[in-house]
């Protein structure tokens, strides 16, 4: 096939609330629908940079689309698939223009995405909620996720004996059926991360996501061994040396997000990776539209079996007031995906 017509649409999308972490506060998401035609297909993506991620910046993503994808007419979809990474575009075009290629190619054959990743891809995808900060009235906001099994917290915030109580207050009104999944996005250092970690022994903790201001993977490797909660990376693993990751794994646990990653296609290589290694996986989104959020659920279902039993990151389309298309709908804490 090729490519006829090539263009980018920019959004604003305000949230609905304050979007706080460690690493700062949020209030509208903005980015870039990437839309291409070929063969009579359309194809849809979605840019959309984030300060602090890894998915380099807006300004990086606007220079790089409009002194390139006015060249793209004329150039095959395989073609320019196989091309990217000649390209480089930051991390967050890449995975826009790579989403778009492949919705084309995957309608082409008559598949879902995920069906083209992986020809075994699941039909359901389990989802975590996320009720944002972790604070004084974190149990009065319970109601807005009773569907879900797990809940994700962001949490170092504030000192580690105030979200330990807090915790301790949350543990004792939460359902039984419940776990909690807390990110604390390299707030600590060893020390705290230690001090905190240890105290989750009688808590319901699914998971603790990157707990080191300074990840290392020996004090990684200690603090995972203290520990039977799996403890995951996600931001850091730009930092990491991949090799000594996937050789000796310091933690039992990655998360990725194809926004960051750069795509659905590095992102099922990690996954694959990871998983060679007995690493688990879990795919996030970044906030990111509705476009970007069906892109990462594709992506979870092609992990296959090895993503069924844990709750991925793709709840976020709640924080946002409005949205540039459908996103997928959450029943009972998880997107069933129809593949036909």
């Amino acid at each position: 096939m090729i490519i006829q017509k090539s263009e980018f649409i920019s959004y604003q999308l305000p949230l609905t609330r304050t979007w706080i972490s460690y690493q700062g506060s949020l209030e509208q998401r903005n980015g870039w629908l990437i839309k291409l035609e070929a063969g009579g297909y359309q194809g849809t993506g979605d840019c959309a940079p984030l300060a602090g991620t890894g998915t380099g910046t807006q300004e990086e993503a606007r220079i790089w689309l409009e002194q390139n994808i006015k060249q793209f007419p004329g150039e095959e979809v395989e073609n320019l698939l196989e091309s990217l990474d000649y390209l480089e575009p930051p991390p967050a075009a890449r995975c826009g223009i790579e989403t778009a290629l492949i919705d084309m190619l995957a309608k082409q054959q008559g598949l879902s995405i995920a069906q083209w990743l992986n020809a075994d891809a699941s039909n359901e995808v389990k989802v975590n909620a996320n009720l944002g900060r972790l604070d004084e009235t974190v149990a009065q906001r319970l109601d807005e996720v009773s569907d879900h099994p797990v809940i994700k917290l962001k949490v170092g915030m504030s000192p580690v004996e105030q979200e330990l109580a807090w915790l301790q207050q949350l543990a004792e009104v939460l359902p039984a059926d419940v776990s909690l999944r807390l990110d604390a996005n390299q707030a600590w250092s060893y020390e705290q991360a230690s001090k905190f970690i240890s105290a989750l022994a009688s808590l319901p903790i699914e998971s603790v996501e990157e707990p080191l201001a300074n990840p290392a993977y020996e004090q990684l490797r200690q603090l995972q061994q203290r520990t039977a909660i799996p403890l995951a990376l996600d931001e850091s693993l730009k930092e990491l040396d991949l090799t000594e990751l996937w050789q000796r794994p310091p933690v039992k646990r990655i998360t990725l997000k194809p926004m960051v990653v750069g795509g659905l296609l590095p992102s099922l290589r990690m996954a694959q990776q990871a998983h060679e290694a007995e690493i688990d996986v879990i795919v996030t989104t970044t906030i990111d539209s509705a476009v970007g959020v069906w892109a990462a659920t594709y992506l979870a279902a092609a992990l296959g079996k090895k993503g069924e039993d844990l709750a991925h990151g793709l709840a976020t389309s709640q924080w946002l007031l409005s949205d540039v298309a459908e996103p997928p709908r959450i029943q009972h804490g998880a997107i069933t995906l129809d593949h036909g």
